[in-house]
């Protein structure tokens, strides 16, 4: 379970190496680093949202900073950002294409009644980040609840209800892990041993015990000080095992054996040295070879440090002002005389230059549906106005309880976990306060968390291109899926917007039509042409889309489904309750209930069921699907039959029963798509060229289909002659489609309760008073903005969140009363 910084750097490193067994030197080494870096940076992704948590019928807003290299700098590089919506089964819901402008972009979802209450995530990242692996994307766990599901009692303690595994872990159920700084317990030079207890749910746990040599004799003590973490200090003895006696928060006893000690290899010493420098020792063990060693410090791929010892020399010692490194985690790595690296200590360079914010209102109070007027005050560390992009987030803390120790802000993501693999529990602690305590915690994460040994993989992965427009590629072949070298494609636009380009595919019969702009309501036709071949083409699309893992962030999961959201839940319910009375809410996105009529089936032009046209458990018709107002079926049909899903989305979605999925170990089975009769794919088809859609879920529907029915069947009919809406034209070597364009960006709203016109009868129940994602500082720094209170008493919270033109972070809450 050893975590790691990103997996290119030590693949770069790597490669590095591989050029001191040609014997050019560790300076070519560094050389080569630096010009590395700076060809091959890297992207970070943050996405500030508007709450921590949400309700179907509401908007989730987000505002996205991506960040390049050590020093978080407003990225130029990408001009394309993939957000997705992914429940709890890892299926992605929904997903959107943003263009982001130096650096920043903001976009939203809009949650359908038809969401099931339960954990989702946030997904976001640029093609370039998936270089790096899907580890470090931003990707953060939410809670959304269904109000009109949930209206009773049994459905709400069981949402809010916490599982029995946060409370006892038990002896066998604690994984508990030490790990010696730098990577080695030497004999005989004193060493730090850090370790960190989580219990089965993923969660630190408490723990306390000793450590004993072979012959029981006490060596050292340890008590966890912070979410299982904790230091100790032992030097270990030739020819002497060590063993750890843990002591369980259940008063369970867990014996653990500690890394064995070594007589060769250095031990890594990396410590403060008052508060704004910092001491490194490196000591070689009784056999280590001596020899001029090299110290090489760096963040984000640049090289903030470099330092050698004195050839022959047995140790060595520097000190270094801790302002030579940007603020974030700082990489420490040893390299012998023949450039192999030796030892690996990270650490968390705090130098208090991020921007000092503050947030000030005209009134100390305020009563309901009064405006407020607040103002915002950046400068820099040094007292300089700030000029910056902030995003503000004004929320209800009564309905909306929140706890800022646990949120991932724009300051613990982008300069902690955003370089770690792995959960991070609390990030937010991390950033709450600058005493001692939270420095040393911070630290013992380094050690834990941030911790690695060396293994050197293949050079740095750049399959992924920076993306600077949208792309459409894939593959022209024969039906027997030959690849067509050097055959002209042809791609059609029509809808939102129109263009008609070709392109000539590859050797290996791949194309791409790169750099494009278009937004979500485009329809394309793609048209392979070549001399010999006629009818025998066919074209396939990349899915260019990363898969979903498992989510890293499992035990948020836990801590999302606490009594905490009991005020959310409630105020949620009387909102729902309030939107059907006033006919305000968006019935496309309730759950369609379809009445099964089996004496009188609807009349289904043209259907070729088997069982005879409306012989189906559920039937939408042409008018049902128009309501929907989706651009791509699978969209349309998400969440509107009981018990069915679909994996995924854009051009690898499939439907799926959740009953049979449950017999295949979770995992999804494609349910029977039949269109006019013959298998074919739900996302080659415009909605509007659908004249029905029959759904068999059950035996006695499916039978007919025998065993290609199993899974269920869906019985496409597209529509005919006159009632034909661009429908997709089976031409050999042709296809239509749509693919997520450019989203539109959408504006918040609030009641303007100053105009007359504002219908005030209706209860105003927001939990978001106000959203606003591109508030800009002005040369002094000031920006100020306005909204009305929502229209009962609370507490009020303003989060905001920004960053100026040299990557200085800020962040600043500030809260006032409704009464």
């Amino acid at each position: 379970m050893f975590k790691q910084i990103r997996p290119i750097l030590i693949a770069v490193l790597l490669l590095l190496s591989n050029h001191l067994c040609a014997q050019t030197g560790l300076e070519q080494t560094i050389n080569d680093l630096q010009k590395q870096a700076a060809e091959f940076p890297f992207e970070k992704v943050y996405l500030h949202l508007d709450k921590p948590y949400y309700a179907t019928g509401d908007t989730l807003w987000f505002k996205a900073y991506i960040v390049i290299g050590g020093k978080h700098q407003l990225s130029a590089l990408s001009n394309v950002l993939n957000v997705e919506l992914i429940d709890g089964r890892d299926s992605v819901k929904q997903s959107v294409k943003l263009f982001v402008r130096n650096g920043l972009c903001q976009g939203d979802f809009d949650l359908p009644f038809t969401l099931e209450s339960g954990n989702y995530r946030i997904r976001a990242y640029t093609n370039w980040m998936r270089n790096a692996g899907d580890d470090y994307f931003f990707d953060k766990t939410i809670s959304i609840i269904n109000p009109g599901i949930i209206l009773n009692s049994k459905a709400a303690d069981k949402l809010n209800s916490t599982k029995a595994a946060t409370t006892k872990p038990g002896a066998a159920k604690t994984d508990v892990q030490f790990f010696p700084e730098g990577g080695n317990l030497a004999i005989g030079i004193p060493s730090k041993i850090a370790f960190k207890a989580t219990g089965i749910n993923g969660l630190g746990t408490t723990i306390n015990g000793i450590v004993t040599d072979e012959l029981n004799n006490t060596v050292a003590s340890f008590e966890s000080a912070h979410l299982g973490m904790g230091v100790f200090m032992l030097t270990a003895e030739a020819g002497k095992n060590y063993t750890a006696k843990i002591k369980l928060a259940d008063s369970a006893i867990n014996i653990i054996p500690l890394p064995k000690a070594v007589n060769t290899g250095y031990v890594l010493n990396v410590s403060p040295a008052g508060p704004d420098h910092i001491r490194v020792i490196a000591q070689n063990a009784v056999d280590a070879q001596t020899g001029t060693i090299t110290l090489v410090a760096q963040t984000g791929g640049e090289i903030y440090y470099e330092g050698k010892s004195k050839p022959g020399s047995s140790s060595f010692i520097t000190t270094i002002a801790k302002n030579k490194f940007p603020t974030g985690i700082v990489q420490f790595t040893l390299f012998s005389a023949q450039g192999e690296p030796l030892n690996e200590r990270i650490m968390f360079i705090q130098n208090n230059d991020q921007l000092k914010m503050d947030v000030s209102a005209e009134n100390q109070s305020y009563s309901p549906r009064q405006k407020a007027k607040l103002n915002l005050m950046a400068k820099t560390s040094d007292n300089k106005p700030a000029r910056g992009s902030f995003s503000v987030s004004v929320i209800d803390e009564t309905k909306v309880p929140d706890d800022d120790v646990t949120e991932n802000t724009v300051l613990s993501n982008l300069l902690l976990t955003s370089d770690l693999k792995g959960y991070i529990e609390k990030p937010g602690y991390y950033f709450a306060s600058k005493d001692q305590k939270t420095a040393d915690d911070l630290d013992a994460l380094m050690l834990t968390q941030g911790y690695r040994k060396f293994e050197w993989k293949k050079a740095a992965n750049t399959t992924y291109e920076v993306e600077t427009g949208l792309t459409i590629s894939g593959y022209l072949t024969t039906n027997n899926d030959k690849p067509i070298p050097n055959g002209k494609v042809q791609l059609f636009a029509t809808g939102g917007d129109f263009f008609e380009l070709d392109t000539t595919a590859d050797s290996k019969g791949h194309f791409a039509f790169k750099n494009l702009a278009f937004n979500d309501s485009t329809k394309f036709m793609l048209q392979g042409v070549t001399e010999k071949e006629r009818y025998n083409l066919q074209i396939s699309l990349d899915a260019n889309k990363p898969k979903v893992g498992k989510n890293k962030n499992v035990p948020d999961e836990l801590t999302n489904n606490d009594k905490q959201r009991a005020p959310f839940i409630e105020t949620s319910k009387v909102k729902y309750a309030a939107q059907l009375k006033y006919n305000i809410t968006d019935k496309s996105k309730l759950l369609k209930e379809v009445t099964i009529n089996d004496h009188a089936p609807p009349v289904l032009k043209y259907s070729d069921n088997l069982g005879g046209p409306g012989f189906a458990d559920y039937i939408f018709t042409a008018k049902d699907i128009a309501s929907f107002k989706c651009g791509f079926l699978s969209t349309c049909l998400e969440g509107r039959i009981p018990g069915m899903g679909i994996s995924n989305s854009g051009y690898n979605s499939f439907p799926y029963l959740s009953k049979v999925a449950a017999f295949n170990h979770g995992k999804p089975v494609p349910m029977l798509v039949l269109i006019d009769g013959a298998p074919g794919d739900i996302n080659l088809l415009d909605p509007n060229a659908i004249e029905s859609i029959e759904f068999l879920t059950s035996m006695g529907r499916t039978a007919i289909y025998g065993g290609k029915g199993n899974a269920g069947v869906v019985v496409i009919t597209t529509k005919r002659g006159a009632d034909r809406v661009d429908m997709t034209i089976p031409t050999p070597g042709t296809i239509s489609f749509r693919t997520n364009g450019f989203a539109k960006v959408r504006e918040f709203y609030s009641p303007q309760y100053d105009n007359p016109q504002t219908n005030k009868e209706i209860a105003d129940l927001r939990t978001t008073i106000y959203w606003n994602p591109m508030l800009q500082t002005d040369k002094d720094g000031n920006a100020s903005f306005e909204y009305f209170n929502a229209g009962s008493k609370g507490n009020y919270k303003v989060m905001v969140e920004g960053i100026n033109d040299e990557g200085r972070l800020g962040r600043t809450v500030y809260r006032y009363k409704v009464e």
